[in-house]
């Protein structure tokens, strides 16, 4: 089980606790697991910094052995 959080100004402006099946990705740039998906700006900000914490509630050694360290990062993608 995961957390995250995200922050404007030392405010957390949303939060979750993320226990579903987590959705994998391998590429040719790494791997990872995708935890959320956000609408920008009726979700988060433009025009302020965020800081994002995500926190590992429950560690789950299955898929450390099976899969290693993956990555946590950001991509903005295409728009509707």
């Amino acid at each position: 089980m995961l957390s995250i959080e995200f922050l404007v100004d030392n405010k957390i402006i949303f939060s979750q606790r993320i226990n579903e099946p987590l959705i994998y990705f391998w590429s040719k740039y790494g791997k990872g697991i995708w935890l959320k998906k956000f609408n920008v700006p009726e979700q988060l900000p433009l025009d302020k910094e965020i800081y994002c914490v995500v926190k590992v509630l429950v560690p789950d050694q299955e898929f450390w052995e099976a899969y290693g360290p993956v990555r946590f990062f950001i991509e903005k993608t295409f728009e509707y």
